[in-house]
């Protein structure tokens, strides 16, 4: 899923007439050899990007995550809203988690490297399809990019942008969604069961062979 995301941002990117390199090797190695890290993304040509607060380096790195929304998910045990009010206050609140530890990580090394030519840009998605306002930043400046090279105006690109990365990210959580059933009726009675069995996906009360 990951990788699928990372890929239609990247392509986008070049068809807006950046020059990316994906998960570029050895980045930071010369300054550090025991550090192997390679971002999803480095833009080689940032000059025409702008990004409200922040200050564009002579290379950008764009570090793409999906997070899930959901509290607990991480250790498999979901813990639902206590209410529809307190559900619509955690839109977001995973994706800004990831935002910022991301930056405070990378900052960190380009800190600890002296390390000033950098700019580091997470893009970020909940797996319900939120995307962080920052990421949105991201694509409306690239739109802004596509007009100037493509004459299309940058409403429709940004539109089309954003649909892109909608269909490739549900259609992989579609694809994880079905890959983990089939994996789970495989090992217990319901395999020759062709119903979509939600007890399945969750996991309950299946007896496994």
């Amino acid at each position: 899923m990951h990788n699928a995301v990372e890929l239609e941002l990247d392509q986008i990117l070049g068809y807006c007439g950046y020059f990316t390199v994906r998960e570029e090797r050895n980045l930071f190695a010369t300054l550090d050899k025991r550090n192997q890290r390679k971002p999803d993304i480095t833009i080689k040509n940032p000059e025409t990007l702008y990004l409200p607060g922040e200050q564009i380096g002579a290379q950008v790195l764009v570090d793409v995550s999906i997070t899930c929304c959901m509290e607990g998910a991480g250790r498999g045990q979901l813990i639902p809203p206590t209410s529809l009010e307190n559900s619509k206050k955690e839109k977001g609140k995973a994706a800004k988690k990831v935002y910022n530890d991301k930056v405070r990580d990378y900052k960190g090394l380009f800190t600890r490297l002296n390390l000033d030519q950098f700019s580091i840009v997470p893009f970020v998605f909940e797996s319900t399809g939120f995307l962080h306002e920052k990421s949105m930043d991201l694509l409306e400046t690239v739109a802004q990019r596509a007009e100037e090279v493509k004459k299309i105006p940058r409403e429709n690109m940004f539109t089309f942008f954003k649909k892109r990365l909608s269909i490739c990210l549900m259609k992989n959580v579609a694809h994880c969604i079905i890959g983990r059933g089939s994996k789970l009726m495989a090992r217990n009675d319901f395999y020759f069961d062709r119903t979509f069995d939600h007890r399945v996906i969750a996991e309950e009360d299946l007896p496994i062979a």
